[in-house]
């Protein structure tokens, strides 16, 4: 959607197109659907930035593969994210940034019984490549996940393998390794799976270049890292030759499938649940380390004369941004380009509509009761980075650019920091506490952050009630004490240790709130309908706007604006699901048959979040929010005598026991399931319980009234 953000996912930019791949064999590729660009016909002035074009990414299962991308469009200094049906984003960079889309977006779903399961099962929820899995509606159907080798060859009796550094033109160069699919065990069916390729090396901050993919066959891929000037190729030399630089060619495989959730002890009917994750399956190929001896294998690099011995190495820079200070590394190869670390790390919503947190709360009690109750928090949380703060550092460190320098680059080039280990990431959060006094940071599991790019998902677990509900309002700001944390990013002597920030809160989810639709309006205008697509109100205060008109940005404003309650100016509150509609009109003459888009800076956008429908949308309903409470209900003898002419009174609990009292028996007690939610959302001290209220008389005939009440004692009123 043509909407411009100062802060966004630090997942959701790339500065050149991004080639996928769809592996299905003997499906028609649809007409509309563009074809893979061969990855050695590129055009020289884009190959300063081919080693940091995005991989081709190949959707594998078990008929063949066909290539098929996804559509990124990248127009000057605006990129679009993938197309979503009925959502087009679209991003206005600042300083010229390449950051790396992600390979599937990480979405928590609510756990389902088997027979709503469409993806295949693992037996249990720490899988691996060697485990079976189950094919959800047939269990004698199995799938397993192959495994990947480096393909080989035999030439006169030697084997080798498919790999070279070869020349293109000038200056540039490209990697080429063959990749084969191996059998699964017991030749099973193959789990559908998404897989990457990319070399990383480095021995604490390291290089990730990712590889483009082109089928060969049904099992083979060639892979390709373009090279685009010699630097680059030496570079990568030195990578595949030395063994200290740590090198690995990483196949990242994505799957999607269910897993099972344990059972609630205290659940009335025992159910088998399950939930469906992706998670990525990384394998290293071999050789581990990815290094080739030039002797050994003089076939790899036959074309390669006249290296550098000039290594890779980092210079602490320096930039400061709201009274932060922070830390970039300036490549030395590359003196253009700066690597630099997140803003902050944020609780994320959903990519789909509606655009919810993308979080989860169960609740479990070992007895079904409330001092028992325990809570887990499942959460995705994602890196976000402020354009503003980028754009600063861009002018601060200008003055240490090499002259002269490369072609079509006339500015710091930024790139996201990769570190070469997950133990140099440590996740740490502070749970906030009903005293108001500050918690200390508690260390999530090692291998919970794997990289500084991608989104995260999380879990809290075994929180008492009362702890649940001082985060649950921190999350809303409502209290003195905030859900944060911080992610430590080690240097390991190259740079600083230093800890970005994380903060979970819903007035500030980072993610999409709007679905936009547009059309041509009169005079070069643009008709725009803008709707919230999120789960509560949210504030409009104001709205710059400009028009991308044939791949030129051009100054606009907003003409005419309405909504459904007849606001025609800002700030306009827009309730869930609400639109407005408005006209963007250009500052200057357009041509009526040029292509246009409309670019809305949402920075002033306020979500004022709504307690009930945030409660709604993170809550997992596959175990009941609620427990069990015991209540005690007395009678009295004298009631059964006269003028009352009663002989029994009846209690009948909605979800729970009912008993039957008389003048021999005054009193009992009562299990009666309870809901959680006017508790947690504080509405009551106590929730109320219904019960219908019998009264049996001496003649047989009997009266029923449905009373409330929320003490633990009950005494019913026989006159109600």
């Amino acid at each position: 959607m043509p909407i411009q953000s100062r802060s966004l996912f630090a997942s959701n930019l790339a500065m050149q197109p991004v080639m996928a791949a769809k592996i299905v064999e003997n499906q028609d590729t649809p007409e509309d659907t563009p074809q893979p660009t061969p990855a050695v016909n590129v055009a020289p002035e884009a190959l300063h930035a081919a080693m940091l074009t995005q991989p081709v990414f190949a959707q594998v299962t078990d008929a063949g593969m066909v290539l098929r991308p996804v559509r990124h469009v990248a127009v000057g200094g605006t990129v679009r994210q993938p197309v979503r049906p009925n959502i087009h984003t679209r991003v206005r960079l600042g300083p010229r940034i390449v950051i790396r889309p992600p390979m599937v977006d990480v979405v928590l779903n609510a756990p389902q019984p088997r027979d709503k399961i469409t993806v295949p099962i693992s037996p249990t929820g720490d899988f691996n490549d060697q485990t079976v899995f189950e094919d959800a509606a047939n269990l004698a159907v199995k799938y397993a996940l192959p495994k990947y080798a480096v393909a080989e060859v035999t030439i006169e009796g030697q084997k080798r393998y498919r790999m070279a550094m070869e020349k293109i033109d000038n200056d540039a160069w490209k990697l080429t390794v063959y990749i084969v699919q191996q059998p699964t065990q017991s030749n099973l069916p193959i789990l559908e799976h998404t897989v990457s390729a990319e070399l990383k090396f480095g021995q604490t901050i390291a290089k990730s270049l990712p590889l483009t993919l082109e089928k060969e066959n049904d099992t083979t891929w060639k892979t390709t890292l373009l090279l685009p000037e010699t630097v680059d190729r030496d570079e990568v030399y030195h990578a595949l030759t030395d063994a200290e630089s740590k090198t690995a060619l990483v196949l990242h495989r994505w799957v999607q499938v269910a897993v099972p959730v344990p059972a609630d002890p205290a659940a009335l009917v025992l159910q088998h649940l399950y939930k469906v994750e992706r998670r990525n399956l990384d394998m290293n190929l071999r050789p581990e380390p990815f290094v080739f001896d030039p002797q050994l294998h003089p076939y790899i690099f036959a074309q390669v004369v006249n290296v550098s011995t000039t290594k890779a190495g980092y210079i602490l820079r320096t930039a400061a941004w709201q009274g932060r200070i922070h830390h970039y590394l300036q490549d030395e190869l590359r003196p253009y380009m700066f690597f630099y670390l997140p803003d902050s790390y944020k609780v994320t919503r959903k990519p789909e509509v509606p655009h919810t947190p993308n979080m989860l709360v169960r609740f479990s009690s070992a007895d079904g009761t409330r001092e028992n109750v325990r809570v887990t928090i499942e959460y995705v949380a994602a890196p976000v980075i402020d354009l503003e703060r980028l754009k600063a550092a861009e002018e601060a460190l200008k003055a240490f650019l090499p002259s002269p320098l490369p072609a079509n680059i006339s500015e710091p080039v930024f790139q996201p920091l990769v570190v070469s280990s997950i133990d140099q990431l440590e996740l740490q959060l502070a749970l906030p506490r009903a005293d108001t006094s500050g918690a200390p940071l508690q260390k999530r599991p090692t291998g919970v952050v794997t990289n500084l790019t991608d989104e995260f998902s999380d879990e809290i677990a075994d929180l008492t009630l009362e702890q649940f509900q001082t985060v649950f309002d921190a999350m809303f700001g409502e209290s003195a004490v905030v859900f944060q944390g911080s992610l430590l990013v080690k240097g390991g002597g190259v740079m600083p240790d230093e800890s970005v920030p994380f903060s979970a809160r819903f007035q500030e989810l980072a993610g999409q709130l709007f679905e936009e639709i547009e059309e041509p309006g009169p005079d070069g205008s643009i008709l725009v309908r803008l709707l919230n697509r999120a789960e509560s109100p949210v504030e409009l205060r104001s709205l710059p706007v400009k028009i991308l008109c044939d791949q030129q940005l051009i100054d606009a404003h907003v003409g005419k604006l309405s909504t459904l309650s007849d606001a025609s100016t800002l700030p306009v509150r827009m309730a869930a699901g609400e639109e407005i509609r408005l006209q963007v009109v250009p500052d200057q003459p357009v041509n009526a048959a040029s292509q246009r888009d409309a670019i809305l800076d949402l920075d002033d956008v306020v979500v004022l979040p709504d307690n009930n429908t945030v409660w709604s949308a993170i809550l997992d309903t596959s175990v009941p929010a609620e427990y069990t409470r015991t209540i005690s209900v007395n009678v009295f003898a004298e009631w059964f005598a006269p003028p009352n002419d009663l002989i029994a009174i009846g209690v009948d609990f909605e979800n729970g026991d009912h008993l039957i009292l008389n003048k021999e028996k005054s009193e009992g007690q009562a299990k009666v399931r309870t809901s959680l939610e006017d508790y947690i959302l504080r509405k009551v001290q106590e929730p109320e319980y219904r019960y219908t209220l019998i009264k049996v008389h001496t003649n047989g005939q009997q009266t029923r009234k449905v009373l409330t009440d929320n003490i633990d004692l009950l005494i019913p009123d026989i006159n109600a």
